[in-house]
């Protein structure tokens, strides 16, 4: 779908998204409110900059993966 609200969405062979993450910040313009786009970080799956195959060994997540190193015991 390449004209979607959210830009250009795809879907990998899992039927996740591949699509453009947005980094935005509210500027006033013409005396109103708007999201002003400040950074595009295009084609984002769900492995992000992790190769697929490494991340699909780990364990699937959950309340105890990834292992919280910095809670009080």
């Amino acid at each position: 779908m390449p004209n979607t609200l959210r830009g250009p969405v795809r879907f990998d062979e899992f039927g996740n998204v591949i699509g453009n993450i947005y980094i935005r910040k509210v500027e006033k313009k013409d005396g109103r409110y708007v999201n002003a786009v400040i950074k595009t970080y295009p084609d984002v799956s769900q492995f992000w900059t992790y190769k697929q195959d490494e991340f699909l060994k780990n364990p699937v997540y959950s309340r105890d993966y990834p292992p919280a190193k910095n809670l009080e015991q």
